[in-house]
């Protein structure tokens, strides 16, 4: 029982994940755009400390 929610879990979090990584991208993207490569670098940074903790 505790393995089927402990996966779930896993599982939640995983596709919440992924649904943030999306909206780093678009950032990303927008600011390269826009010519502005610091603030790109910045929110890349910020976005790989949050996904590896």
């Amino acid at each position: 029982m505790i393995l089927v929610i402990y996966l779930k879990t896993d599982q939640r979090r995983q596709e919440i994940l992924a649904e943030f990584l999306d909206v780093y991208e678009n950032m990303v993207q927008a600011c390269i755009n826009a010519g502005e490569l610091e603030k790109a670098i910045e929110i890349v940074e910020r976005s790989r400390s949050k996904f590896v903790s």
